[in-house]
């Protein structure tokens, strides 16, 4: 241990450190105690209270919703809903139903969704509505296979170049 000195000594010398330590060990738990606001206030005889509540706060009522309200969601497409009841519903816009149920326009030669806004809106549409005018204009042209043979012969063949009309099969 150390040399030169007594075992009595020794002792005494680790008392003394044991005690010091213990001593500001005890100071120091005592300081953060006393630095606590509420125990200042306290050591200096405060009077400290619980703050009162306000009335507005227990009288307010709080808004909810009705249990018994009406529920509508907003584009909720029908599931029930089939291609050839669109069909129907729009008899004179050239749709049709292909082999997979889906929505066809023959005038637009595309698929569309059978979502009834979606219909609405491509029969509103400009493209829709131009091959809609194109497709009955040649209808009005084309009435009857006889009248379209005729001007068809007329403009490619003049007169007295082929078989009369009554020889021709």
């Amino acid at each position: 241990m150390v040399s030169g000195l007594k075992s009595e000594q020794v002792f005494k010398m680790a008392a003394r450190v044991s005690s010091t330590l213990s001593k500001e060990m005890a100071s120091s738990s005592e300081d953060s105690a006393s630095e606590d606001p509420i125990n200042i206030a306290k050591g200096r005889e405060a009077n400290l209270k619980e703050p009162e509540k306000a009335e507005f706060a227990r009288t307010r009522k709080v808004q909810r919703n009705q249990a018994g309200g009406k529920k509508t969601v907003r584009g909720q497409k029908d599931p029930n809903v089939s291609a050839y009841q669109r069909v129907r519903e729009n008899r004179n816009e050239f749709l049709s139903v292909t082999s997979k149920n889906m929505l066809r326009c023959d005038a637009c030669k595309e698929t569309i969704s059978k979502k009834k806004s979606i219909v609405r809106k491509h029969m509103n549409s400009v493209k829709h509505n131009d091959a809609k005018r194109a497709i009955q204009n040649s209808k009005k042209r084309d009435q009857s296979l006889l009248t379209f043979l005729r001007r068809k012969d007329e403009e490619d063949n003049p007169k007295g170049e082929t078989l009369p009309e009554d020889m021709r099969l």
